[in-house]
């Protein structure tokens, strides 16, 4: 079913162990438009913004905002720090994924590397390390009192500590996306600008985006319409600008829809539409 961004900053985020903090933004990839990340805001917690990636959510209550991911908060609190004030780096990507023993996405063809979906990628060298942190704990590696009795050991010494300072990229090191910068861009069809980016709409399965939601109020008066994301020719990102395979009447007429029509048979229509 499709999701929208702008909904999915709003969820809360749970761990198995307690709260973890609200999601403030998500990034995507700028070549498969995967949703790789979702940043959240920890608050009082640790005073600090966290990535998750979606392979670690084990359940969705879409309808009251909430996303619970198989991590302990211990977990979270010691993976790697992100400079979210530039772009991520590949270095920084490998880290993560490190930390959490998820196969890279960016070495097979596939949006999740050699899965299908988030949720059926190998995550057999994260579990393995979770029963490691397991024993470490019963044996008295970890802490056994005080207020984080209940929680998994620190991770070993050569995992990057939530001190130290995160790997900075450059902007052609940078493969992902953020999603708070990327809505505004301007989008060009082949005949004319017909809007700007509103949302995005993910598969709530594979977690790619689908199809753009375009803003057309300064050209047809306030109608919003969805363009899909197979129609995209190409992205200036230095100029803020979506240039679309589409035409003009062909973005104008497409189907309507709003937040209760976001099902298969729109996709359809949608998907109808946009081949004929």
């Amino acid at each position: 079913m499709l999701r929208r961004l702008n909904s999915l900053v709003k969820s809360s985020v749970r761990a198995a162990d307690g709260d973890i903090g609200r999601v403030a933004d998500a990034y995507f990839d700028d070549e498969r438009w995967a949703v790789r990340y979702l940043v959240v805001d920890t608050g009082m917690w640790l005073g600090w913004h966290v990535l998750i990636a979606p392979q670690s959510i084990t359940a969705t209550d879409w309808n009251n905002n909430l996303i619970e991911v198989g991590l302990t908060r211990n977990q979270v609190e010691q993976s790697p720090r992100a400079d979210l004030q530039h772009p991520l780096s590949r270095l920084y990507e490998t880290e993560f994924y490190t930390h959490f023993g998820y196969p890279p996405y960016w070495d097979a063809p596939p949006a999740w590397g050699s899965a299908v979906a988030p949720v059926t990628m190998d995550t057999s060298m994260a579990a393995a390390r979770a029963q490691a942190v397991a024993i470490e704990h019963v044996e008295g590696v970890g802490p056994s009192t005080g207020a984080g009795a209940d929680l998994p050991a620190a991770p070993a010494s050569d995992d990057l500590p939530a001190t130290e300072d995160p790997p900075v990229a450059s902007a052609a090191d940078s493969r992902v996306r953020s999603w708070r910068e990327v809505k505004g861009y301007h989008i060009s069809a082949s005949d004319g600008e017909i809007g700007h980016i509103d949302d995005l709409l993910f598969d709530d399965k594979s977690w790619l985006v689908r199809f753009i939601e375009v803003d057309t109020s300064n050209w047809i008066g306030g109608k919003s319409v969805l363009v899909p994301r197979s129609a995209l020719r190409d992205v200036s990102w230095p100029d803020r600008l979506l240039h679309v395979t589409l035409t003009r009447a062909q973005v104008q007429n497409s189907p309507r829809t709003d937040e209760a029509h976001l099902t298969g048979a729109l996709e359809q229509e949608l998907d109808d539409y946009y081949r004929s």
